[in-house]
């Protein structure tokens, strides 16, 4: 950690984040009260990503690591949040002024983790596009069977496909989806940008 400050102290954070968040799922609270209620496997993921960034960026600086792994968990779930938002409405034109202009933010934030292809760090591996198609997959499904929430099991769109499903399996479907994104994003980075300008 003395040598690289920055994604030592964080990484030491994103572990501890992912400890709590298993400790309030293993005692039943699925949703973090001190957090906005955010769902504990949320912060279990943000804290994987993290993880997973600085473990393969660990040849680049300290700085470099840090800022990679900051836009990543950032846009991944923003990205999340962006297609979330935006699946309610389906039709660009319906959307209300309010809910676009966050929509445009989201949709803003979640291209930070093109700072990880400016560098070269990143691209779109075999695995990576594997779970962009089966996320697409989940989340076309998601909106055929009515986009249906665990606040509003009767969904927000006609349904293609007429399928009622419980409070549970909408939250498999919900937690699913945002699973499949996480791997998608966590097999962008590459190590081998910086393993090809560090020393020998």
């Amino acid at each position: 950690m003395t040598g690289k400050p920055l994604t030592g102290f964080s990484s030491l954070i994103a572990i501890l984040a992912i400890l709590y968040s298993v400790y309030e799922i293993a005692t039943g609270n699925l949703y973090i009260g001190v957090l906005n209620y955010i769902d504990s496997t949320t912060l279990t993921m943000i804290g994987v990503l993290w993880l997973r960034v600085v473990s393969r960026t660990r040849q680049a600086t300290d700085l470099q690591a840090f800022v990679l792994a900051l836009a990543t968990t950032i846009s991944f779930v923003y990205t999340y949040e962006a297609i979330y938002k935006y699946s309610f409405y389906v039709s660009p034109f319906v959307i209300p002024p309010p809910e676009i202009r966050d929509l445009i933010i989201q949709i803003g934030v979640s291209l930070m983790v093109l700072v990880g292809f400016a560098y070269g760090a990143y691209s779109f591996s075999k695995l990576s596009k594997v779970f962009v198609f089966m996320f697409a997959a989940a989340w076309i499904f998601w909106v055929a069977v009515g986009f249906p929430q665990i606040f509003n099991l009767n969904g927000f769109h006609l349904a293609l496909l007429h399928l009622n499903l419980s409070y549970t399996q909408v939250y498999i479907v919900n937690r699913g989806t945002k699973f499949l994104l996480l791997m998608a994003f966590s097999f962008l980075p590459s190590s081998s940008k910086f393993e090809a300008n560090s020393p020998h």
